[in-house]
């Protein structure tokens, strides 16, 4: 059993390395004034997803702007933050579901579901490079080539040939909303919050 480290922590976000051979906490990674909610890793570092609080002037209110950390693993320290220009912030409380993170195809995708954005970056340059308007988006996987971003009730392609177009609609518009993706080789898992659908690579193509 992973021991809590909880009680030494300060107040801040941190990202926690755990040794899986001894279920022990190795590292604790600092992410000051942060609210991590996903963890991605790939292309060239683990990458953290989550929120930065924001206060415009003293006595407002605090609002959280999107984030994404890069961490080095071999040294295990932030190595870049990462927020892009004009996003709107957000209470947190008001958030549908979590962020996601995907580093995959070049690049790394992050899922804001409380605006309906997922943003690109390009992990070499540091800096976001394109945006996509998702509605009420979160999940992200990468399944028969492609990455997919999980929508109100469909599955939308973020790179390839359709990029952007329309993907499989799987359920009604007014029903559950996708809450979870996860791939194999030739499948995707479609999760909502009372089923879970399998959709195969001839549905996907």
């Amino acid at each position: 059993m992973v021991e809590s480290e909880h009680a030494s922590l300060p107040l801040e976000g941190w990202l926690l390395r755990v040794d899986p051979a001894t279920d022990r906490v190795t590292a604790g990674i600092p992410l000051p004034g942060g609210h991590p909610k996903a963890v991605g890793a790939g292309q060239g570092g683990i990458w953290v997803a989550g929120y930065r609080d924001r206060q415009d002037r003293p006595g407002d209110v605090i609002e959280h702007s999107p984030v994404l950390w890069r961490v080095d693993p071999a040294t295990n320290q932030v190595v870049r933050s990462l927020s892009p220009l004009g996003s709107p912030a957000t209470l947190l409380g008001r958030d549908t579901s979590p962020p996601s993170v995907l580093a995959s195809h070049g690049a790394v995708f992050m899922s804001d579901p409380a605006t309906g954005v997922v943003w690109q970056v390009d992990p070499h340059q540091h800096r976001f490079i394109g945006s996509m308007a998702i509605g009420q988006g979160g999940p992200l996987a990468a399944a028969t080539g492609v990455v997919w971003a999980g929508g109100a009730s469909s599955l939308v392609p973020l790179t390839g040939p359709n990029a952007g177009g329309d993907g499989p609609r799987l359920l009604d518009p007014l029903g559950p909303r996708i809450t979870g993706l996860a791939a194999s080789a030739d499948t995707l898992w479609v999760a909502t919050s009372d089923a879970l659908y399998r959709i195969d690579r001839r549905r996907l193509g």
